[in-house]
């Protein structure tokens, strides 16, 4: 798995701020690592240092079978906003995987019930 993280904020965010995004990355994709190819971290301050919840991180994803997806949430501080953006994309990850076993699932059984010719 690829991971890249980028900043885009004017200020630039604290010591050690990409040490512990890909950590937390890790850590939250570790059950579906087989199925993520890569993933990039985009962490944006709206308004520099006048503060507020103006941090946004937008994590996306590329999965083999699902496409790309893209979650973005915006918080105080970034490391809140990549845990939000972060549990929403492995949640909607997991919920495709599962639509995608039981459409198979769904199939599979519509075939043991067909009569024989």
């Amino acid at each position: 798995m690829q991971i890249r993280i980028d900043s885009l904020a004017p200020v630039t965010p604290v010591e050690g701020w990409r040490e512990t995004a890909e950590h937390r990355v890790r850590f939250a994709l570790r059950r579906l690592r087989g199925k993520v190819q890569q993933v990039h971290v985009r962490l944006r301050d709206l308004n520099g240092p006048r503060g507020g919840p103006d941090q946004v991180c937008q994590v996306s994803i590329v999965t083999e079978g699902q496409g790309t997806l893209v979650a973005s949430a915006v918080a105080a501080h970034p490391r809140q906003a990549l845990e939000a953006a972060l549990q929403a994309i492995v949640m909607t990850l997991v919920r495709k995987l599962k639509r995608r076993q039981q459409k198979a699932s769904a199939g599979a059984l519509a075939l043991k019930t067909l009569p024989a010719a």
